[in-house]
Parts: C-alpha cells; sequence; structure tokens
C-alpha cells in the first residue's frame, strides 16, 4: 500500500483526517479515502463524521450496502444540528 497512516493527537485532531478524506473523495481516491477513515473512526469511536465520509466514498465505489450502513450509523450518532443529518437521510430513502 502506498500509504501507511499513523493517527496521532486528540480527539479534536480527527477533523483535518476528515478534511483530507474529503480532498481524498473528492479526486476519486475513494479506497484510499475509506482505508484512512477506517482508521479515524478505530480512533475516534465517538466521531460521526468519519462514517458520513466513508458511507459517501463507498457509495461513489457503487458499494451501496457498506455506504448504507455508514450512513445509518452517522444518522444514529450525529447531533440533531449535524449539518450533513438531512443529506444523510435523503440518500438513505433513495437507496432503500
Amino acid at each position: 500500500e502506498r500509504y501507511n497512516w499513523k493517527l496521532v493527537g486528540k480527539k479534536e485532531m480527527y477533523v483535518p483526517y476528515n478534511n483530507f478524506a474529503i480532498n481524498m473523495i473528492n479526486k476519486g481516491f475513494n479506497p484510499q479515502a475509506i482505508k484512512l477513515l477506517d482508521r479515524v473512526a478505530n480512533e475516534f469511536p465517538t466521531a460521526a463524521m468519519p462514517y458520513f465520509l466513508r458511507g459517501m466514498a463507498k457509495l461513489r465505489m457503487q458499494n451501496n450496502e457498506g455506504g448504507k450502513a455508514d450512513l445509518e450509523k452517522y444518522v444514529e450518532m450525529a447531533p440533531p444540528d449535524a449539518p450533513q443529518l438531512q443529506q444523510a437521510k435523503d440518500i438513505l430513502a433513495k437507496i432503500g
């Protein structure tokens, strides 16, 4: 594997990892983003956003089952005022 990720820092530090994952997803590096987000979700188990991002990356790879599971987890974990909450719900409604 080309990337050897080592997650460091406190809980607040997961945000830069999410931002990097967004950049990877936007550039089409979905498998790499998923790998990074797997590690972020493991390191920061109470953070909802990695599940949203990983779900979106999986959907882009036509992995509807995996994407759906991650988005459902995001909806379950996200605070009610999370900006992506309605988007996740809308996507889940479309993919059933």
